[in-house]
């Protein structure tokens, strides 16, 4: 049933209608499009998201998660800003430059979900220190954020 929840909410999310129906009843269809009640209905959010943005946010397995602290967890939220290296406190997960990563507020709820410059084994290395410090840890620097805001989609 979470499956099913899970997939309800992301269609909704897309602007499309959704319902869930037992699939034993005999006539479920015919009885939902004659408007009788039945199952439960999940109505489209108007949603200013653009397909990439989706894409992201249900598109993508995330492959790790980032936990911020409260000034990065502030500046995303409010402030719809870049996730930079000095908010990461820990990190969680193997991932890859390019792949999916979750945001993780410190009460411990996710936030935020982005594609990140860094690896797992970077991001370790860069874990709260300024963006002028990268290419000195790294020997090299993808960029000044670990997510950039055209990346990141709230949750």
């Amino acid at each position: 049933m979470a499956s099913k929840l899970a997939t309800a909410k992301s269609a909704s999310r897309l602007g499309v209608t959704t319902v869930i129906v037992n699939g034993t009843t005999p006539h479920v269809l015919t009885h939902l499009f004659e408007g009788k009640e039945i199952g439960t209905i999940f109505l489209p959010h108007s949603s200013k998201r653009s397909s990439r943005k989706h894409w992201i946010a249900d598109g993508l397995k995330t492959k790790g998660t980032l936990m911020l602290d409260s000034g990065a967890t502030e500046a995303i939220l409010k402030k719809g800003k870049s996730l930079l290296p000095s908010g990461v406190i820990a990190v969680d997960g193997t991932f890859s430059e390019g792949d999916a990563i979750a945001c993780q507020s410190p009460s411990g709820k996710i936030i935020a979900k982005g594609l990140t410059h860094y690896s797992t084994s970077d991001m370790i290395k860069i874990l709260g220190v300024h963006s002028s410090q990268i290419e000195g840890i790294l020997g090299y620097k993808s960029a000044n954020e670990v997510i950039h805001r055209d990346n990141l989609v709230l949750l």
